[in-house]
């Protein structure tokens, strides 16, 4: 059975290290969609599975990353 809390943290931090982007640097775009209380500790917590993401927050990475949301919420085969 597929964890989805995991594969949404694994493909976060695979899609910010692809782009070379920091934890700071995806937490401060986060704060341009009005997600205030984004700081890089919040993104580390949820790449490390110790907070779960809401899906508005998945929807706002995903466009902070410039990428489809289905780039974080499908497994990697």
């Amino acid at each position: 059975m597929t964890n989805y809390a995991e594969v949404i943290s694994a493909n976060i931090r695979a899609e910010r290290a692809r782009l070379g982007m920091s934890q700071a640097s995806a937490a401060e775009g986060m704060r341009a969609y009005g997600f205030t209380n984004w700081q890089r500790p919040t993104l580390a917590k949820i790449e490390h599975g110790q907070r779960q993401i809401l899906a508005a927050e998945v929807l706002t990475l995903a466009d902070v990353f410039g990428i489809p949301v289905m780039r974080l919420l499908s497994p990697v085969c």
